[in-house]
């Protein structure tokens, strides 16, 4: 047989529990009031926000072209400015100071040309990369959307984004 290990409750406890029963009404009115409260969201004003990106990703493309045809530019004008140094050496009778400074403005109009070159380069890069992703995204999109179409091809009524928005 087993013993009951019930024990009696303090006055004390027996207090805080009639203390807790009072409060229990009120604690679930909150509670009730919280689930019934709307909580407020803003509306997205974009109605296709998929396009939305896209658009902006071509926009930044164009800006994007448009820096690499500013260098492109610019490059060319260094090519231009090595050029001229290379004829003047060609044709120029120069002692050993005079060929120090005329290799000394080659090496820095090489220089300025590199730092171009190397930001075209990495430009390029990055394009590539973007293109490519641009590619597989548009891909991935299309594929998403046939399924969507699937999906809902026996719903009676077809909710666009700014319906559910």
């Amino acid at each position: 047989m087993r013993k009951s290990s019930k024990r009696r409750l303090t006055n004390q406890e027996v207090d805080k529990l009639k203390d807790i029963e009072k409060l229990l009404p009120e604690l679930q009115k909150k509670k009730s009031k919280q689930k019934h409260q709307h909580i407020k969201v803003e509306p997205i004003k974009q109605v296709d926000i998929v396009n939305d990106y896209i658009g902006k990703i071509e926009t930044l493309m164009q800006k994007y072209d448009q820096d690499c045809q500013k260098l492109a530019e610019r490059q060319s004008y260094y090519d231009k400015l090595i050029s001229e140094h290379y004829h003047k050496v060609e044709t120029m009778k120069f002692n050993a100071c005079e060929g120090y400074h005329l290799s000394k403005q080659l090496q820095e109009l090489l220089q300025k040309r590199r730092v171009i070159k190397n930001e075209m380069y990495r430009l390029n890069i990055l394009k590539k990369n973007i293109n490519s992703t641009l590619g597989d995204s548009r891909v991935s999109l299309e594929e998403c959307t046939q399924r969507q179409r699937e999906w809902q091809k026996n719903w009676k009524h077809e909710y666009t984004l700014e319906e559910v928005l």
